[in-house]
């Protein structure tokens, strides 16, 4: 009986180890090399688009800082333009809420301040010195009024 379980235990290692070679007859670093071929591709991949992205950045903030010394310059002249198209426009007797945050806000004062003193909304009366903004270019560039 014993040399029929030692035969048994012979026989199955024997299976075993078939087992074994047959699952090791593809080679197993071939895998893990395509995989690490993959993950050099990808990696490269994000380094470009890192490089690509920052040259983006670099040329947005250029851009932005053209537009931003453009909008101070704009700035810069915008109160006294105002004042000067304050001064040149008739203040009416009994003007109504409308007159009174067009003449605050030609007069050259922040919108946040006019709004808290008619008590208006802020987008109201931000919306209303743009509009006069709008209108002052115009009639500079010699349109007509409205």
């Amino acid at each position: 009986m014993i040399d029929v379980f030692g035969a048994a235990i012979d026989v199955a290692l024997l299976l075993l180890l078939c087992v074994l070679l047959w699952r090791l007859r593809k080679d197993p670093t071939r895998a893990w090399l395509e995989r690490e071929r993959r993950l050099r591709e990808i990696s490269e991949s994000l380094r470009s688009m890192v490089a690509q992205a920052e040259g983006a950045a670099r040329d947005l903030d250029r851009a932005l800082a053209e537009r931003m010394s453009r909008i101070s310059v704009l700035l810069e002249s915008a109160p006294s333009a105002r004042r000067d198209a304050a001064a040149d426009r008739p203040v009416p007797e009994d003007e109504g809420r409308s007159g009174r945050l067009e003449r605050l806000l030609a007069e050259g004062r922040d919108p946040r301040e006019v709004a808290r003193e008619l008590g208006i909304p802020l987008a109201e009366a931000r919306l209303a010195a743009q509009v006069g903004q709008w209108r002052e270019v115009g009639l500079r560039r010699g349109g007509g009024p409205g």
